[in-house]
């Protein structure tokens, strides 16, 4: 799980959305705001009309949390990522989705 710290509100997800920068494509897409010297923030969105169960959501959610805890210390501090998936990350192993991100 990670802490509260480490995790951004509406209002940061809301700005990261307006001006952040966008990389991926439609199955994984992430958008990067530069946001000082701060450890780096994040989300993840998993939207309902994507994926229908609240099951499948979560699933990925909690991969994701995981890959994020795992790859946090070779993450530059700084820096505020929104993570987006589509449906089909829902059928990606971990290892796959691990190596997509």
């Amino acid at each position: 799980m990670l802490s509260r710290f480490v995790r951004l509100g509406r209002p940061e997800i809301e700005s990261v959305v307006a001006n952040g920068r966008r990389f991926g494509n439609r199955e994984l897409g992430l958008r990067v705001l530069k946001m000082g010297r701060s450890p780096s923030r994040f989300a993840i969105v998993v939207p309902a009309k994507e994926v229908k169960q609240s099951v499948g959501r979560h699933l990925v959610k909690r991969r994701l949390r995981s890959i994020i805890q795992s790859l946090s210390p070779s993450i530059l501090p700084g820096f505020y990522i929104v993570i987006f998936c589509g449906s089909i990350t829902l059928n990606w192993s971990f290892p796959e989705l691990k190596e997509r991100l």
